[in-house]
């Protein structure tokens, strides 16, 4: 799924192996204003389109068809851009909410609780963003 953007709307990239959670992630954060969905991925490789599709923000969840959400963080980490990582999880103990918040994670989720917060986060970004604060997006 990739759609164009504006130039001023927040960027979101979906990690996530679930068609369903895609969708119901694509329709809640695509009704806020400001906000587009700019594209999925099931696989640590597919996520990779994140940089050349120049997502603000990345929803990742740590269990992926070829591997885990950690090595999703670490590439986003490692590619220096201001791409802010928002993980959303069922395996959200505390080990994994540290390891995904030492790997760079800004926000962690658990999806069978938190779902809401999610969009909530992205509504906020959306409108700091809006108002022209600096930093909304990083």
């Amino acid at each position: 799924m990739q759609a164009i953007a504006s130039p001023s709307s927040l960027k979101v990239f979906l990690v996530d192996d679930s068609p369903l959670i895609c969708q119901r992630l694509s329709t809640l954060l695509g009704a806020i204003p400001g906000v587009q969905v700019i594209g999925t991925a099931a696989t640590q490789d597919e996520a990779r389109q994140l940089e050349s599709n120049h997502a603000d923000v990345a929803i990742v969840d740590m269990q992926l068809r070829d591997g885990s959400g950690i090595n999703v963080l670490r590439n986003i980490s490692a590619s220096g851009r201001a791409i802010v990582p928002i993980v959303l999880t069922n395996y959200a103990d505390a080990q994994f909410r540290r390891q995904c918040l030492q790997e760079g994670a800004r926000f962690f989720f658990d999806k069978s609780t938190e779902f809401g917060r999610v969009r909530d986060t992205i509504r906020q970004m959306a409108e700091a963003r809006s108002a022209g604060h600096p930093g909304a997006s990083s």
